[in-house]
């Protein structure tokens, strides 16, 4: 009895304990946009209790969000803010999240998540960059622009590989495979080519269509592609040219498409309010129609293909068995159409955007938000998540782009700003990078109007999903442009001692925070005092 007596005191012990660093950590991550050296080193000085808790995810997101916070602390000031001079037109972002690549205007840029700072020079084009596209260890970019082109870059250096490759018309799609070896390029005509992005040489014929190319895919390896051209959806075999299986057939437009890691599983989106799982091999459908209430606006499937998301304008998402087309959990609600979808590698974790100006992070078995709502100030456009699922990245046309962290729903660093709406975003495999696009100021992408213009895609298994509603209209030649697109790399918790991390926190700011969380400012002799402990310790903390 006594035992059991203690163990329930320790019990509600460690649950006090926990909600009071939980409210700590609440209260001075608020802080970090109005007095940010105060919420740094406030949250910094709790970490040493949240190690100690048995909920450990707390004490992670603590330690990602002071790396986030890290680098611009070390230099007495916020990291600052990344701007852009037009719409951000797409994103993508590395698979370890530490790079991300940003497309507005004319060029795309790569950039450090960390520390906001540049990656290499400006991928540039001679007009508006429509997509973009990483490898999966991030080194590997690959941009399609208005001018006709499609370019293959080395992200460290912004140094183009081969010559530009020349299409008749934009280049609105494009991806890469996990290696960044071979690549795929859509056009406004009515052929899918790939390439070989060493040489920029094609690699066998093009992949023909009836009519203009609306999305496509890429199997990780880049032996199979997927592509979305009207009523039906098409595989091929890169390497020849030629199609795998007959069309996959529906009844009215296919918007979008999504393509398993190992090119076996293909899903496509329709108006016909359905969404269909096929094997790309034999072009037979996987299980039934999966349905909606509204055309299907956005889809996802699981690395191994035997999970699915779907997103539609009857403001739900779902979550789908894709051998028995069974749902797995109830719908996921939104108050407004759902206009992306993710889903983690595992199939466990869901990440929605809405046009009811949120994200949602979602336990995709249990169909239960994870967290709170993910708040932006209009339309989130488009969303991805990391392979693990511990990291959310969002859009909107607000033109902010935010990391997240998803077991708290708190955004992890400064918001990612541009001059202009962000139109899509992408992690790249390993979650290191973060590849963003942006709408421009001429008014090519506007809300609330039918877009004539195919969706541009990012590489499998990590894709962008978003759907855009929107047409292009005339920019006057009066409007000069910057316009580019940029790589962030997301921030690595970090793995040194607490007491270490809240030493340099304190020796950075020069301040520390006091029970009331008030700061008080330290004393020559006490912040010799830190700084001489934190060298004893081994310095200020590794930074990506």
């Amino acid at each position: 009895m006594k035992k059991k007596l203690r163990d329930e005191a320790d019990a509600r012990r460690d649950e006090a304990e926990t909600v009071a660093v939980q409210i700590g950590f609440d209260a001075y991550h608020a802080m970090l946009a109005e007095r940010p050296g105060l919420g740094f080193v406030g949250m910094a000085q709790i970490l040493p209790k949240a190690v100690g808790l048995k909920k450990p995810a707390l004490a992670d997101s603590m330690r990602r969000h002071l790396a986030a916070w890290g680098n611009e602390m070390s230099k007495n000031r916020l990291r600052r803010i990344i701007g852009h001079d037009d719409r951000v037109w797409c994103v993508a972002v590395s698979a370890d999240g530490t790079t991300a690549l940003t497309a507005s205007g004319n060029s795309a840029q790569a950039w450090d998540t960390a520390t906001g700072k540049l990656i290499g020079s400006p991928l540039r084009h001679d007009d508006i960059v429509r997509a973009v596209a990483l490898s999966t260890d991030g080194k590997t970019a690959i941009t399609g622009g208005a001018d006709r082109t499609a370019r293959v870059w080395r992200t460290a250096t912004g140094m183009l590989i081969g010559s530009p490759v020349q299409h008749p018309y934009l280049v609105n799609a494009v991806a890469l495979s996990a290696d960044g070896k071979t690549a795929l390029t859509g056009s406004f005509e009515t052929s899918v080519r790939t390439w070989d992005t060493a040489t920029g040489q094609q690699t066998g014929l093009p992949l023909e269509h009836p009519e203009v190319v609306r999305d496509v895919a890429l199997s990780a390896d880049g032996s199979v592609a997927l592509t979305a051209s009207h009523h039906e959806a098409r595989a091929w075999d890169t390497a020849t040219g030629k199609p795998i299986g007959p069309p996959l057939q529906h009844q009215d437009i296919v918007r979008v498409v999504a393509l398993s890691a190992d090119g076996k599983t293909a899903l496509t989106g329709s108006d016909d309010k359905t969404a269909r799982a096929w094997d790309t091999r034999t072009g037979k459908p996987i299980g039934p129609p999966l349905q909606h209430r509204g055309r299907v606006d956005a889809v996802a499937v699981g690395a191994g293909g035997k999970t699915a998301i779907t997103g539609s304008v009857d403001k739900t998402a779902r979550l789908w068995d894709t051998a028995t087309g069974r749902l797995i959990g109830p719908p996921l609600h939104h108050q407004s159409r759902i206009s992306a979808v993710a889903l983690s590698a595992d199939g466990k974790t869901a990440l929605t955007g809405s046009w009811d100006q949120s994200a949602r992070i979602w336990d995709a078995a249990a169909g239960k938000s994870m967290a709170r709502a993910l708040p932006h100030r209009t339309i989130v456009v488009a969303v991805a998540l990391s392979a693990d699922g511990k990291i959310a990245v969002t859009g909107s046309l607000d033109n902010i782009a935010r990391l997240w962290d998803t077991s708290t729903g708190m955004p992890i660093g400064p918001p990612l700003h541009h001059q202009d709406a962000i139109e899509g975003v992408a992690l790249s495999a390993d979650g290191q990078t973060i590849p963003h696009r942006q709408r421009r100021h001429d008014g090519s992408i506007l809300g609330g109007v039918e877009r004539q213009t195919p969706r541009t895609t990012f590489p499998p298994p990590r894709r962008c999903q978003t759907r855009r509603p929107f047409r292009r209209r005339h920019a006057g030649p009066h409007r000069q442009r910057r316009q580019d697109a940029r790589l962030w790399k997301i921030p690595r918790p970090l793995r040194d001692d607490p007491e270490r991390i809240m030493l340099w926190a304190q020796v950075v700011t020069g301040i520390e925070a006091d029970e009331h969380a008030n700061p008080r400012i330290l004393d020559a002799a006490q912040w010799q005092q830190r700084r001489a402990r934190l060298e004893k310790l081994g310095g200020p903390p590794a930074l990506d």
